[in-house]
């Protein structure tokens, strides 16, 4: 529970706190961060903190004391969700962080087998692949392509490639460098 306005601390604060959590717990269970949704905290506030705790790799989050809502409240935060789009699912062999990246993202990864990251472009030409191996733990990647070139701004798919088992669902990838 990171109940930031409690704590005199920005709606971002959330997200330290999952990511205190996460490295705490290890890969060993799953994290969903509370945000403080009472008091003096608005929509707005609200969707920063679920950003702030998406941003680092948690696996949800829940609205402590959702009852104290107002419409306009609500309102606020549904607007916010929508525009950041679904949470990815935890039993994905693989997940990004942040979901629209300036300069580095993080992969959390779950992989059984050893497997291939593979990063295309919207028509499907791989731009950057890595071997990867077995295990849960965290892969950043510098949003260079296979040549160290960096990548220009624009949409992106990646997805986990495992020789004889096909890949995993393909998630979307945005990077914006004046972010």
């Amino acid at each position: 529970m990171a109940y930031h306005k409690d704590y005199g601390k920005s709606p971002s604060w959330s997200g330290t706190v999952a990511e205190g959590a996460i490295a705490a717990t290890a890969g060993k269970c799953r994290v969903y961060g509370g945000v403080q949704a009472f008091g003096a905290v608005t929509g707005t506030d609200i969707a920063a903190a679920v950003q702030s705790i998406r941003d680092v790799g948690s696996d949800g989050f829940i609205l402590f004391r959702y009852g104290t809502a107002s419409d306009e409240w609500l309102g606020e935060v549904v607007e916010a969700l929508t525009l950041m789009g679904p949470w990815e699912p935890s039993d994905e062999p693989i997940t990004a962080a942040p979901s629209v990246a300036s300069d580095s993202v993080k992969f959390y990864l779950n992989l059984t087998k050893p497997a291939m990251l593979v990063v295309t472009d919207l028509s499907g030409f791989t731009v950057f692949s890595q071997a990867l191996t077995a295990g849960s733990y965290v892969y950043t990647w510098d949003l260079r392509d296979s040549s160290g070139q960096p990548l220009k701004d624009g949409v992106y798919v990646f997805y986990v490639s495992v020789a004889g088992e096909g890949n995993s669902w393909p998630q979307r990838l945005v990077i914006e460098r004046s972010v």
